[in-house]
Order: structure tokens, then C-alpha cells, then sequence
């Protein structure tokens, strides 16, 4: 079960789980109102047999769209039931918060877009302008998702993976996944995906007013996050 926010590489994780002949990637699965999440899930795993199966799931997922109240618990009941708890993320805020920015503008040209764009697909990701005030809290919106993701997650034994070190890094790529593999009891397998970075390049790259992003974010707690 991948415990993550969205937007922190968790299409690019499930591509590479999926490259494992023994494994499948649910992506989302509760996305809407189900009767009982741990019974859905489990019936979804069940369905995946004999391949290892795993999905994604978001915290206002559980509490908001589950009717979860106490997340923790589930969570814990969850591992304690066999599931394989991995928790997925950003270190770099700035560019975690810029993601969601850059899949906007990917929607506004065209309202079907995915936001994921795929080795020799011709895609070209959008400049964009971004207003300093706003990509700030959108900032400190996620450092505080991340804290509340810390405390639900407590002391819950779990796999955590970091997008920028272990996914973007091809030397680490393959051992973090094996170790995955190993967790779910599969053996090691070359991974592979065809998804290429939607915000790859300086992030002047990006951002068309850069330097008003950069005069405000240096002046902030999240100066560490430029280039």
C-alpha cells in the first residue's frame, strides 16, 4: 500500500512495480465512497492473484471520501493484516508545490491531458507564470501535509522512498525497487518505464518570472529549495 501525497512520483513508482512480471499497480482505487476500504482492497488483491498487487491511497481519501476517523488505526490494521506499508516523498517542496502548478496549465491546453507525459509522445510542457504569495502557501501547504502524514504514520513500520534520491537517480532506482520486491516476498527484476519528468531543467526553465520567484522564496524558510 503506497501511503503518499499526490503529485510525489506515485504514477512513476506504480510504472516501475508494474515493469515486475509478478506484480500489479492499482493506482487510486479509492477514489470513490466504497462500503468498506479494507474489504474493497482485499477483494482487489484477491483479484490480483498470484501477482503481488499494490495502490495508492491518500490521506484525505480515507478521512474525507472513506469516512475514515481514525486513519492511524487503519493504517495500522493494514499492516497488521500483511500489506506492505510504502510512504512516497518530495524533499524538495518548492518543486513539489510547482508540479501541481505545471499539471494546470498541461489541463488548461488541453482538458483531457494526463499529467504524465511518456518517452517520444511530442509533448511539451507549458511555461508558466506563477504568483510568489501563492506558490508559498501552496509551499507550506505541503510541509503541513507531510507533518500530518508523520503523525499519522507514527511508529508504523513502512518502506519510505524519496522521489528526487531514489526514483530520479538511476544508479539508486534499481536497488530501492528490489528492495520493494523483496518486501512483497518477489525476487529482483530489471525495472523499466517509459514516463519522462513533466518539470525536467532549472526551474528558470519552468517559470517564466523566475526572478520574482526566486526573490521571494529566498527571502523565506524555503530559500534551500532554489536552484
Amino acid at each position: 500500500m503506497l501511503f503518499a501525497q499526490g503529485r510525489t512520483g506515485s504514477t512513476l513508482l506504480g510504472s516501475l512495480v508494474e515493469s515486475h512480471p509478478s506484480a500489479s499497480f492499482g493506482h487510486e482505487v479509492l477514489r470513490g465512497r466504497v462500503h468498506s476500504p479494507r474489504l474493497y482492497v482485499e477483494s482487489l488483491r484477491a483479484a490480483a492473484l498470484p501477482n503481488a498487487w499494490g495502490f495508492h491511497v491518500k490521506l484525505y481519501q480515507l478521512m474525507d471520501w472513506q469516512g475514515v476517523d481514525d486513519p492511524a488505526g487503519w493504517l495500522r490494521r493494514m499492516h497488521d493484516d500483511g500489506w506492505l506499508i510504502v510512504n512516497l516523498r518530495r524533499e524538495n517542496l518548492l518543486r513539489h508545490a510547482l508540479s501541481n502548478f505545471t499539471l494546470n496549465a498541461v489541463k488548461a491546453q488541453d482538458a483531457g491531458a494526463r499529467g504524465r507525459f511518456l518517452e517520444g509522445d511530442g509533448r511539451e510542457r507549458p511555461r508558466i507564470r506563477v504568483d510568489p504569495e501563492e506558490l508559498l502557501l501552496a509551499i507550506r501547504h505541503r510541509e503541513l501535509a507531510g507533518q500530518l502524514d508523520d503523525l499519522v504514520l507514527g511508529d508504523l513500520p513502512r518502506l519510505t522512498i524519496f522521489y528526487e534520491r531514489d526514483l530520479c537517480e538511476p544508479a539508486r532506482r534499481q536497488g530501492v525497487l528490489d528492495e520493494l520486491f523483496g518486501g512483497l516476498g518477489l525476487p529482483a527484476h530489471p525495472v523499466s518505464t517509459a514516463m519522462r519528468k513533466i518539470n525536467a531543467g532549472s526551474i528558470g526553465d519552468i517559470v517564466d518570472n523566475y526572478d520574482e520567484i526566486a526573490s521571494c522564496i529566498g527571502n523565506s524558510a524555503y530559500a534551500r529549495f532554489l536552484d
